[in-house]
């Protein structure tokens, strides 16, 4: 079974900032950048899972209700925690 990976678009944060495990949001423009995502609906997906951040769900999601396919939320596909350089540059 192939296993397909897609990072989230930017999140509403700035450069050279650590922010690992913190729940960032995705930024005003993000439904503007959601449709940069290559068009993927030719692939054999059945369902698409996510980390539980903000800034995975919502992706996952836009893509999962333009595809009509089922949603999970994983909590062991947390990003990493950078621990004392969270949100530090």
């Amino acid at each position: 079974m192939p296993i397909y990976l897609l990072r989230n678009t930017f999140p509403d944060i700035g450069n050279g900032i650590c922010y690992g495990q913190t729940d960032i949001d995705m930024p005003s423009n993000f439904e503007e950048e959601s449709m940069a995502i290559p068009y993927i609906s030719h692939l054999k997906i059945d369902t698409i899972y996510c980390s539980t951040l903000k800034r995975s769900y919502k992706l996952a999601e836009k893509i999962s209700q333009n595809l009509d396919l089922p949603l999970k939320k994983d909590e062991r596909l947390i990003e990493l925690n950078y621990g004392l350089w969270e949100m530090q540059k």
